[in-house]
């Protein structure tokens, strides 16, 4: 499975609602992924709640967040996005979600939505903690959602392991 594959696999719809039948809801599956960071919590924290730290390591090259299109209404029920961009051809992946729960700097919660179905009851929900320990903060990252099982496994943790280590040199070689 390429980049974009593995990417484009959270938007892809597991079941449409149509005018005559409800939507089914997929049964839920879930990933983990827990990653320390030589830097202070607030730090960390700040990674996923500022839109110009947000867009510097949210992507897998060569896809890649843009500062124009990420935007973050920071607040429970407000919405965030973030479009990856492939820098080779121009493609656009189209994040989007809302805000569920927020409790700074300790807890975040989000949903990643189907933007090809707005309306989809499946949504993901991505929840991240961050824990303080001695200048260090150890973060853990769990979504759960209606993805296929195999998607759950190496796709996602593949994934997810590129944004993070994007995370990781961004915060090394800058200093705010």
């Amino acid at each position: 499975m390429n980049l974009f594959q593995k990417l484009g696999a959270l938007f892809t719809a597991k079941t449409v609602a149509t005018p005559e039948t409800p939507q089914a809801v997929a049964p839920r599956q879930q990933i983990t992924m827990t990653r320390v960071y030589d830097v202070n919590r607030q730090k960390v924290w700040e990674m996923w709640t500022k839109p110009e730290k947000l867009c510097q390591w949210f992507g897998a090259l060569p896809f890649t967040a843009t500062p124009e299109t990420t935007k973050i209404d920071f607040r429970v029920g407000g919405t965030w996005q973030a479009d990856l961009v492939n820098q080779k051809d121009g493609m656009v992946i189209p994040f989007r979600g809302k805000y569920l729960a927020i409790e700074a700097p300790h807890k975040l919660v989000f949903t990643i939505e189907n933007t090809q179905n707005p309306g989809d009851a499946n949504v993901e929900t991505v929840t991240v903690t961050f824990a303080d320990h001695a200048g260090t903060t150890q973060m853990t990252m769990t979504q759960e959602g209606h993805l296929s099982p195999e998607q759950y496994g190496d796709p996602l943790r593949n994934g997810y392991t590129a944004f993070f280590e994007r995370m990781s040199v961004y915060m090394r070689l800058h200093s705010d």
